[in-house]
């Protein structure tokens, strides 16, 4: 319930005309919904995918600017970057903990 309350004030400030300036520094609460709607190995997948890609952007712009839509494609498209972890955990025969 609290962070029901939390979320919907979160939301609510994102709207607001009087939060203008700091509505950039709230997270989209679409973006935090399906994050928790669609378990962990999407939030990894997100989470990794966003740190290395504003690493790229950092790093060389211009070819980022050329090749960001086809990579993030291909990641989506085959569950890119947690499928190797995923299939080396199955092969060591971990069980999860849930």
């Amino acid at each position: 319930a609290a962070f029901a309350a939390f979320s919907f004030a979160v939301a609510a400030a994102a709207e607001s005309p009087r939060c203008s300036a700091i509505k950039p520094l709230l997270p989209s609460p679409l973006a935090m919904g399906v994050g928790m709607y669609l378990g962990t190995s999407l939030a990894v997948d997100s989470t990794v995918g966003g740190l290395l890609a504003h690493h790229w952007r950092s790093s060389d712009p211009a070819g980022y600017a050329a090749f960001y839509p086809v990579v993030g494609s291909g990641l989506i498209a085959g569950e890119g970057l947690w499928s190797l972890p995923q299939v080396l955990l199955a092969i060591a025969r971990v069980k999860p903990p849930v």
